[in-house]
């Protein structure tokens, strides 16, 4: 069975995000190995957003296994409607072997190290 895994920046204190996580883990439990990292977001000031970029890229990198397939999920990134996304994750899931795990980073993006 392929594995799912999301690291996320997001704080654990929002509940959408434990009703998200919940939802999501009942509906992909029958397709795949599914799972939700948290990674709480840094307490600094937006005078310290390219500071706070990276540490928090850094944190996600940490998190990142060596067979993982990654999948950056960025505004400049193509967008998908649902039933394309499924379709994409579906022919992802076949296609290659090694776990699949998704990235979402904090309120200032993605560094330039972990885009690559």
């Amino acid at each position: 069975m392929s594995s799912l895994r999301i690291l996320v920046v997001a704080d654990h204190k929002n509940s959408w995000v434990e009703d998200a996580v919940g939802e999501y883990k009942t509906k992909l439990s029958y397709f795949c190995k599914f799972s939700v990292e948290l990674i709480k977001p840094l307490k600094l000031g937006r005078a310290d957003a390219i500071e706070k970029q990276k540490k928090e890229s850094d944190l996600i990198l940490s998190r990142i296994k060596e067979k993982d397939f990654v999948i950056l999920c960025d505004e400049r990134g193509a967008s998908l409607d649902s039933k394309k996304f499924a379709l994409k994750l579906e022919q992802l899931m076949g296609d290659n072997p090694n776990p699949k795990c998704f990235v979402i980073g904090g309120a200032y993006g993605a560094s330039e190290d972990l885009k690559q």
